[in-house]
């Protein structure tokens, strides 16, 4: 009987996937819509300049990535070394 009944639930949200997916459409085209309508704007007047805050940006994302590899790297030798022996 509780089969039954969790089949009967499971039925009714399978029906709403479509019906969620229509208003999500909706919602895209709408929010597509209504950004056609500002004009984007330069932040930067000198291309140099904006060129260089762009390779900063690069710059501290590659050193925090190599990091992030670095101590992944060695967790992986930390978790061997801290691993209880079996005898």
């Amino acid at each position: 009987m509780e089969q039954q009944a969790n089949k009967t639930s499971g039925r009714k949200l399978v029906r709403w996937i479509p019906y969620a997916g229509i208003a999500a459409a909706i919602i895209v085209v709408v929010l597509a819509i209504g950004n056609k309508d500002r004009e984007l704007i330069d932040t930067f007047d000198d291309p140099a300049l904006a060129y260089a805050q762009v390779e900063d940006a690069f710059n501290q994302i590659s050193s925090k990535m190599a990091r992030g590899i670095e101590i992944a790297s060695e967790s992986d030798t930390t978790a061997k070394i801290n691993e209880p022996e079996t005898e």
